[in-house]
């Protein structure tokens, strides 16, 4: 098949039962909820780009480097040869500004199929292990039915203070607690699965690494989201379930994917799913091989709003009757500049691919996550730019309900009109726009992504001073000081 469409993965997922929990409720069936719509239509947008003519070039690849099922598939689901396919991947997701999509999710199975398939070649050259053999068989699985693949890597980890071996509860990190013949049991959970209801497949990976008797933390593995034992307690939405006329006119049509905590209750796994069982020293490798892929696609998520809130900007200006002034040129310059910035290093990081030794190139750490650290920062400035051209109306305007009220819409005609020929409709949509931008849940939820989605900024940081070549700069400082040693 390689190339499925929206209505295809919406069956395939009426076709999985997973023990899903929302709100104290369990919910039968995930694709019927209202909840669950906005995420699902993201993700499905993604097969309506890889079939739309105009995107089909972007969206499909017909013989990758890495050609393994030998028939068009997903770029969304490619393995990476060369820094000109990454930047290709890139391109891909600039399409999803035409679409308006913040996240369309197809990311974590792209940066855990690849990750895994340099990381089992790793392991399988030390042991002699059959790990990489079923990365490629998972990986031809993944292409030939555009798997929606879901990864799951960071723990509950309970008392920070010590590491999973000593925790006073074992099962606050996925752990295996038995080794069969046909497989293995595996215990635990994994807080923080975006989309994990509505996937295809889960894509495990245990801690990060220890000492020699923590092996049991070292694990890897792929299962259907609903296999027995496996329980996934969702977020609820951030954005309003019930109809709205003008309020919410972003967050209720693309307001995000739903969180999951994904439970493993004595799930057993079979050994043709596993790819990483108890090789301790090479947990901590597939977590970095996974780091500068995933925070490149945070780079590149970040545009799509972005541009709409540069867009907010300009149009509140114009219907204000300021959109000439000096004040919100230089603000609009600033917002356009934080945008080439971000496109600047998602790019970086493509063009200074690394090869492993498995042929597949991987983003560099250094540009990406100077560029998810610099949007982190910039996101409040962008928000202060939102609410200053709009003035004091973006955060006292009354509710739709009285605009839609014949007995008070008459003064909300006469006193928030702005700017001479804009209808005061316009203007009450434009004001919506940017208190959902700015102030709604959904902002308030936005915010804790961009901040903490992908680690916070320290992580990064370090992870920016872990490549950098701090001795060749201070060699140049010398050179350039006369100092001689």
């Amino acid at each position: 098949m390689g190339i499925r469409t929206r209505e295809e993965y919406i069956e395939s997922l009426r076709r999985q039962k997973p023990r899903v929990y929302m709100g104290g409720e369990r919910i039968e069936s995930v694709v019927d909820h209202p909840a669950f719509q906005v995420g699902i239509n993201l993700i499905a947008t993604t097969f309506d780009i890889e079939n739309d003519p105009k995107y089909r070039d972007r969206a499909q690849i017909a013989k990758p480097i890495f050609n393994i099922v030998n028939e068009p598939i997903s770029r969304y689901n490619q393995l990476i040869g060369s820094p000109e396919e990454l930047v290709e991947h890139i391109k891909l997701y600039q399409t999803h500004e035409d679409f308006m999509i913040p996240c369309g999710y197809r990311c974590f199975g792209f940066h855990a199929m690849n990750s895994l398939w340099a990381n089992t070649y790793d392991i399988d050259q030390k042991y002699h292990t059959e790990y990489h053999d079923r990365t490629i068989e998972l990986t031809k699985k993944i292409q030939k039915e555009d798997l929606v693949v879901a990864a799951t890597s960071v723990d509950a980890k309970g008392d920070r203070r010590f590491p999973p071996g000593k925790q006073p509860d074992l099962d606050v990190n996925l752990r295996i607690v038995k080794r069969r013949h046909d497989g293995i049991v595996v215990r635990g959970a994994k807080p923080h699965c975006t989309a994990a209801a509505y996937c295809n497949m889960l894509n495990v990976r245990g801690s990060t690494g220890g000492p020699e008797e923590e092996k049991d933390f070292a694990v890897a593995f792929s299962t259907p989201i609903d296999a027995p034992g496996i329980t996934i307690l969702c977020t609820r939405p951030r954005f309003p379930l019930e109809p709205k006329k003008f309020e919410n006119p972003y967050s209720k049509r693309y307001g995000g994917q739903i969180e999951g905590m994904v439970i493993f209750e004595d799930v057993f796994v079979p050994w043709e799913n596993v790819y990483m069982c108890g090789e301790i020293e090479f947990a901590r490798q597939m977590a970095s091989l996974r780091h500068g892929y995933h925070i490149m696609h945070k780079c590149m998520c970040r545009p799509v709003l972005l541009k709409i809130a540069i867009g907010a900007t300009a149009l509140m200006a114009e219907y204000n009757g300021l959109d000439q002034t000096e004040v919100v040129q230089e603000t609009l310059a600033d917002m356009v500049m934080e945008y080439h910035i971000l496109q600047a290093c998602a790019l970086s990081s493509a063009m200074q691919a690394w090869r492993h030794e498995s042929g597949i190139y991987f983003a560099k750490d250094g540009p990406a996550s100077s560029g998810k650290v610099y949007m982190t920062h910039k996101l409040g400035e962008e928000r202060v730019n939102l609410l200053e051209c709009a003035g004091g109306l973006a955060t006292t305007k009354v509710s739709e309900k009285d605009y839609l009220n014949p007995e008070t819409k008459g003064y909300i005609e006469k006193y928030y009109k702005g700017r001479d020929g804009v209808p005061t409709e316009n203007r009450f949509r434009a004001l919506a726009l940017i208190e959902d931008l700015t102030t709604s849940e959904f902002a308030g939820w936005y915010l804790g992504l961009v901040v903490l989605g992908g680690t916070p900024a320290r992580t990064h940081k370090r992870a920016i001073m872990a490549e950098w070549n701090m001795e060749e700069c201070k060699r140049l400082a010398k050179a350039a000081a006369l100092i001689k040693e």
